[in-house]
């Protein structure tokens, strides 16, 4: 049973139409209580006050006959009285008659505290109340009865009612207060007292109230199922189409072939908010489409991207297999583009038998347009330099191909640097490139340090450009370290750079661990200085250790 009711109140939960229902219901139940609540105000007041004046009519007329009554016998009310028979008999008559409780004359005495009964006659078809005789003492219960008798005696009131009715009330009634004066004095000298039961209000009343819940909850049956019905047609019908339109959206992701608007059919808010999910499913649509285009664009993409990359790299790789076996020397490069392919580049090879190229170069920009005018720089600079000539002619015969077709005014800074072998003899030239670093075998510091060579132009900027050459001995054990700005300007979180000095002493850290070593150690460095400080620009090295022309004897 318990598992049912919790079935049942679940279902009513996530109903719409149990939900409609039970609010109509309550809205219904609700306006009819508080109807119902006025309504038997209403009606209460409008009984009471048909007692109030039936009573005060029988009271009046009473007051006339006491008046008499009490004139002509000289205010004896005696029961031994001559005439007092025929009064009492006329006064219990009235009562009955009138639907009086009791017709009483009292005097108030003691301070309003008892009360001293001249006259008293009940109405004995209305209960088993007491008939006082004349003299008859009994103490005043309620403070409203002594409260009214000080009104007429000390206020002169000239009539007081009261009304006796609510809880610890067993009977409701009313009562009447007015004074009897003395016929000399004209003081008031006793109170007729009358009382009237309103037993039938309260049946009047229960019964009212019954046929008005009744009727309350007929009229809220009735109105809960016609305005179900027309709630149903105009909002729940179309309410549910439209639910079940949403979620056939959702999993098929494509329109039906009737639309929603032409399913619901309504000029209401309803009708609107179809029209408008019909409007978001076509926009839905085209934006499914467009980000499935999207995506095969960037798939696309991302797959030249990397089949780029993949070339980029077997391109630099190829230089390591164009000295494989050669004991003079020992090299190590790397680069690391910022997107998936870069702009700078390196390249070493043999220009002939006894002379060995070798460069480094960043280009201008990032991403393809980087790559594209960087393998261009490179296949041309490496034709250039195998025709012979210094590295500064070099470079000034490739910076003037560069600008007669440099479309894109794109640029390139070079370092290039040209060893005899046989004698170890170096002649370079740099094109805007970053200064070298050397360690040099046999000086004072044996160190690494900055080689502060001249500076030309970078390439691709202004045609006739002249670049001049110095030259380097390099003795067995030197070390040459190149590379592109990536390096030194790689930047940590507090924007500060990470520079030559620190890249010397990454160098120096352990300068006998070789090539390799040593750009491993650099970029360890570099990624303890940015940390988490996403990489804005490639980073590429190259590392040189020159062993002498005998080394392999």
């Amino acid at each position: 049973m318990k598992n049912r009711l919790k079935q049942f109140f679940k279902t009513i939960k996530g109903s719409l139409t149990a939900k409609i229902i039970l609010g109509i219901l309550f809205f219904v139940l609700s306006l009819g209580t508080v109807l119902i609540t006025i309504a038997q105000k209403w009606f209460t007041d409008a009984v009471e006050d048909n007692y109030r004046k039936h009573l005060d009519r029988a009271t009046k007329s009473l007051y006339t006959d006491f008046e008499d009554y009490m004139y002509n016998n000289d205010f004896n009310l005696d029961i031994h009285a001559e005439e007092y028979p025929d009064f009492y008999l006329m006064m219990s008559n009235t009562c009955l008659l009138q639907d009086l409780q009791y017709i009483s004359v009292i005097r108030p005495i003691e301070g309003y505290t008892k009360e001293l009964f001249l006259f008293d006659v009940i109405n004995v078809l209305d209960g088993p109340d007491q008939e006082f005789n004349y003299g008859y003492i009994q103490d005043i219960v309620s403070p409203e009865y002594s409260e009214a008798y000080r009104k007429i005696f000390e206020e002169d009131a000239s009539s007081v009612l009261i009304v006796r009715k609510g809880k610890g009330v067993k009977i409701p009634h009313i009562s009447e207060m007015i004074p009897l004066h003395d016929k000399y004095t004209g003081e008031v000298i006793a109170v007729l007292e009358t009382q009237i039961l309103m037993t039938e209000m309260n049946q009047v009343i229960r019964g009212y109230r019954l046929r008005s819940y009744l009727a309350m909850l007929i009229i809220g049956a009735i109105s809960s199922q016609v305005c179900w019905l027309y709630l149903r047609r105009q909002f729940v019908h179309p309410l549910k189409q439209i639910t079940a339109e949403a979620t056939r959206f959702a999993q098929e992701k494509h329109m039906s072939e009737k639309s929603l608007t032409e399913q619901v059919r309504s000029g209401t808010e309803i009708g609107r908010l179809a029209e408008n999910i019909d409007r978001m499913e076509k926009q839905t649509e085209a934006h499914v489409r467009e980000i499935k285009e999207l995506t095969r664009d960037t798939e696309r993409v991302e797959r030249e991207l990397e089949l780029g990359a993949a070339i980029q790299a077997a391109t630099l790789q190829a230089g390591l297999d164009a000295v494989k076996g050669r004991d003079e020397f020992e090299i190590s490069a790397y680069m690391d583009p910022a997107r998936e392919v870069g702009g700078d580049f390196y390249d070493y090879f043999l220009v002939d038998e006894d002379h060995l190229a070798v460069l480094i170069a960043d280009v201008s920009g990032k991403g393809m347009p980087a790559a594209l005018y960087m393998m261009t720089c490179k296949i041309g600079l490496k034709t250039v330099i195998r025709r012979g000539g210094t590295p500064a002619e070099r470079l000034a015969v490739f910076n003037d191909l560069l600008c007669e077709e440099n479309i894109a005014d794109m640029f390139v800074s070079v370092w290039l640097g040209i060893i005899e072998i046989s004698t170890g003899k170096m002649t370079a030239a740099n094109a805007g490139h970053e200064y070298p670093i050397f360690r040099r075998r046999g000086e004072e510091q044996d160190k690494f340090a900055l080689y502060k060579d001249k500076h030309g132009l970078v390439l691709g900027a202004m045609e006739g450009v002249c670049y001049r050459n110095y030259e380097v001995d390099l003795k067995p054990g030197d070390l040459l370290f190149v590379y592109t700005d990536g390096v030194a300007e790689a930047n940590n979180a507090d924007h500060a750079l990470f520079g030559t000095e620190r890249t010397c002493m990454a160098l120096n850290r352990d300068p006998d661990c070789g090539p390799d070593g040593l750009i491993a150690n650099v970029r360890e460095e570099i990624d303890r200085f940015v940390k988490d400080e996403p990489q804005f620009d490639d980073i590429t090295m190259l590392c040189l250790r020159w062993k002498g022309s005998n080394a392999g004897a």
